[in-house]
């Protein structure tokens, strides 16, 4: 999971520079201000295993004659600042209205915000001031809408999208039951509506649709998942596909669950 995480920032970077260079036709010898946001602390602190790899990718495009031949022609360059947005809409969207327009050297795009959360309400916000924001880690369907997020980009799939995926995995394996269970969070919420609503233009039953509240790292959610899926398993004789969309705590707890007799 982490070479994911680190490798993501290197194709946003470069998405980013494609836009800026299509915002700013005949701009000669930038230095182009990159507002890097990620959440370092909080329940989701991928930065503390991703942000290094902003550095090198910086120093990369810098530094990569050839492969960026055009760029460097041009006299561009790039240098970056970053903030934690904690993975919060209340946290991240100020700090991304002050990196906008309440610094002296404001940002010219934004490489993030990683959480659906905060990509939601800021990438409405920077497409008022035509602001390039490329995440690399924001799958909610709602950032879909170039009608309101018309200078929004990311590096990776809505999740909605996987939802074909699943229905291949149950009817190869013969499965036509299954049970969704999903935290609250918006993001999973609309992905297990997603979810919900191809199972039944399949044929595939949803005996059980579920969520938790109140979603916390190294709270009794391990076990209240756990203790579910073996419910939910027992009401039939054949073992059924149980969505758990939420991080690798779900992963484990889903692993451990259908692999225990």
């Amino acid at each position: 999971m982490s070479v994911m995480l680190h490798t993501s920032f290197s194709p946003g970077i470069i998405v980013a520079f494609f836009l800026l260079c299509f915002n700013d036709v005949g701009v000669k010898s930038k230095v182009y201000n990159l507002g890097v946001v990620v959440p370092w602390t909080g329940f989701y602190a991928v930065g503390k295993r991703s942000g290094g790899a902003v550095t090198l990718a910086v120093e990369k495009v810098n530094e990569d004659n050839e492969t960026f031949r055009k760029i460097h022609e041009d006299g561009h360059s790039l240098k970056f600042i970053w903030e934690d947005d904690e993975c919060s809409e209340s946290i991240g969207l100020p700090l991304v209205a002050e990196m906008a327009i309440g610094r002296d050297e404001p940002v010219d795009v934004f490489i993030g915000p990683g959480c659906s959360v905060v990509c939601e309400p800021a990438g409405h916000l920077v497409s008022h001031w035509n602001i390039p924001m490329v995440s690399w880690g924001c799958s909610s369907t709602k950032l879909s809408d170039k009608s309101v997020y018309n200078t929004f980009a990311r590096t990776t799939a809505p999740n909605s999208n996987s939802a074909p995926f699943y229905v291949d995995i149950l009817t190869d394996f013969e499965y036509n039951r299954t049970v969704i269970y999903h935290s609250s969070e918006h993001i999973w919420t609309l992905t297990a509506i997603a979810l919900k609503d191809i199972f039944f233009d399949n044929n595939i039953e949803v005996t059980d649709y579920m969520f938790e509240r109140d979603f916390k790292i190294g709270s009794n959610v391990y076990e209240s998942l756990q203790t579910t899926m073996q419910e939910s398993r027992g009401k039939i004789h054949k073992i059924r596909f149980t969505y758990c969309p939420y991080t690798t705590l779900f992963t484990r707890c889903v692993t451990q669950t259908c692999l225990k007799k």
